[in-house]
């Protein structure tokens, strides 16, 4: 009931949905990251997606990736939870709105 009071946790809701339905079909390796413009979907099934939040004069950015890119910052790593098959996580913007498992 949550995640449909509003339209942007309804969409986050039906696309963890979905997420799940593709897994129960094809159980492969693949990592997936989808946007509408406004909101980001991270899916994490096979690797660890890891997050560098960095501020810069245009405005603040939040980078997105399977391995970590550099070695003198400090990245999130992220993986879904034991007994979990995937974690699901949303961005606006550079801002975190959503950390769930799958």
């Amino acid at each position: 009931q949550y995640f449909l009071a509003d339209s942007k946790k309804s969409l986050i809701e039906s696309c963890r949905k979905a997420y799940r339905k593709l897994l129960e079909k094809d159980s492969g390796k693949f990592n997936l990251i989808l946007t509408n413009g406004y909101l980001s979907f991270v899916f994490i099934h096979w690797r660890p997606f890891y997050l560098l939040n960095r501020e810069k004069i245009s405005g603040d950015v939040a980078l997105i990736s399977t391995i970590k890119l550099t070695r003198d910052e400090e990245w999130i790593e992220f993986n879904p939870v034991n007994g979990k098959v995937a974690k699901m996580l949303v961005f606006n913007g550079n801002t975190l709105i959503f950390n769930g498992d799958i």
